[in-house]
């Protein structure tokens, strides 16, 4: 497999409802390394209505310890981020930086699961300027951005990047041809996993690679990964 960069994973134990604890944890990592996955970012859910930035890092940071070794020991490349959802309750705090990509201005943003709105345009727009740092929308394929131009258009002129999920390889031949749309035209910037467990969300990740390579979008892969390490500073 081309070389890989996942970045969205839930691997970091007891963060969200990704792994359950340190074993789940080093299963997943595990796996992606037998999926020839040596690069990845750590971006657990944070939710600013439930608790403060400074208990979420404090949080992660001992999630991360343990499991800091594992990593090491298997040398693999990582970040430490989080997938920040997008909501109301943000604009109370003083600085994501932590939250961002870590080295980066770079934050992985989750929107709210309804149809996009002007009202969540302007707060993700206000979130990027109050805090001055650049969304990247995670698994844009959930959102009515995947099938609308003119809204990813928008979102553009915000300067906001868009992170692919490779689930959509699996969810069937019109979500498959719109991905591939994407890829073509240089729409994605970054490919993940969202990877959360070692039952129903394990890494998929080689698989659709392949498959891809196979249809002859190898390069596409290639451009993906080279931007993706650059811009994330690996």
């Amino acid at each position: 497999m081309l070389p890989f960069l996942d970045t969205h994973t839930h691997i970091l134990p007891k963060m969200d409802d990704g792994a359950k604890d340190q074993s789940e944890s080093v299963s997943l990592i595990d796996e992606m390394l037998r999926q020839d996955v040596h690069t990845i970012c750590l971006t657990p859910h944070y939710y600013a209505y439930r608790e403060p930035v400074e208990n979420f890092l404090s949080r992660r940071e001992k999630s991360f310890q343990a499991i800091c070794n594992d990593l090491d020991n298997r040398k693999i490349s990582y970040k430490l981020g989080a997938e920040i959802y997008l909501c109301r309750e943000l604009f109370n705090h003083n600085s994501f930086t932590e939250l961002a990509y870590s080295e980066t201005r770079m934050a992985l943003i989750e929107l709210p699961f309804r149809p996009i709105e002007n009202h969540t345009i302007e707060m993700l727009e206000r979130f990027s300027n109050q805090y001055n740092l650049r969304p990247v929308i995670a698994h844009i394929n959930r959102y009515d951005l995947f099938k609308n131009k003119k809204l990813r258009k928008r979102f553009r002129e915000m300067g906001c990047f868009f992170q692919l999920n490779l689930e959509v390889f699996s969810e069937g031949f019109l979500k498959k041809r719109r991905a591939i749309s994407l890829l073509k035209n240089g729409e994605i910037d970054f490919l993940g996993s969202d990877c959360h467990n070692m039952r129903s969300r394990k890494p998929f990740i080689s698989d659709p690679v392949n498959t891809l390579i196979e249809s002859g979008f190898d390069n596409e892969i290639k451009s993906i990964y080279n931007r993706s390490l650059k811009t994330l500073k690996f």
